[in-house]
């Protein structure tokens, strides 16, 4: 059974950093949906200020990070899904926002804006995955319209929201499944996972 999962990592010492995940049906993670700052061409992750970036190209290390499952099918099931996701990934980028680690109303947007967004566009309420304890600025805050996020999914073929797929509570993965990796993206499109 294929998955997206909702996950946190700790972000600037004190926040979360809130984040897609995709695995297959065996488990294996395929792919992540991020929001960063992007300066001078290069991903931020630790930035305060630059330009909103939402990219697929980068992999955060999942030891001990909660999740909470959002999608459940198999993997050809979950694709348009996904893909819906990197779209909405590449419409946040067209707009060139600023960005904001405190997503402060007219100051900007951050990772957990893009997190929001994308749950939007997969048709789910992205779940608050973090402790209580654990500040999350801009979680909940959608930066696309709604007629935005309904061109995306109707795109994709989403309709009637996250009913199909909901989450059976026997799945207990995601584990780490990798080392992480830092890359520096400049100018790359996202593409669709076939």
């Amino acid at each position: 059974m294929a998955i997206i999962v909702a996950s946190q990592s700790p972000a600037l010492e004190f926040g979360g950093h809130d984040y897609w995940m995709l695995y297959d049906d065996f488990g294996n993670k395929v792919g992540e949906l991020h929001g960063f700052a992007m300066n001078n061409g290069q991903i931020t992750t630790t930035a305060v200020s630059g330009t909103l970036y939402a990219t697929n190209q980068y992999t955060m290390p999942v030891t001990n990070a909660p999740f909470e499952t959002v999608l459940q099918g198999t993997l050809t099931e979950l694709m348009p899904f996904w893909n819906a996701g990197v779209e909405c990934a590449n419409v946040i980028n067209s707009l060139n926002l600023s960005y904001n680690a405190f997503s402060i109303d007219s100051l900007g947007f951050n990772s957990n804006n893009v997190y929001s967004t994308i749950g939007a566009c997969f048709g789910v309420v992205a779940p608050n995955v973090g402790s209580i304890f654990t500040p999350t600025p801009g979680f909940g805050e959608i930066i696309l319209s709604g007629s935005a996020i309904s061109e995306v999914q109707t795109t994709f073929g989403i309709s009637g929201g996250p009913g199909k797929f909901r989450p059976k509570e026997e799945i207990d993965y995601p584990q780490f499944m990798g080392e992480s990796r830092d890359i520096q993206v400049v100018g790359v499109d996202l593409q669709y996972a076939v």
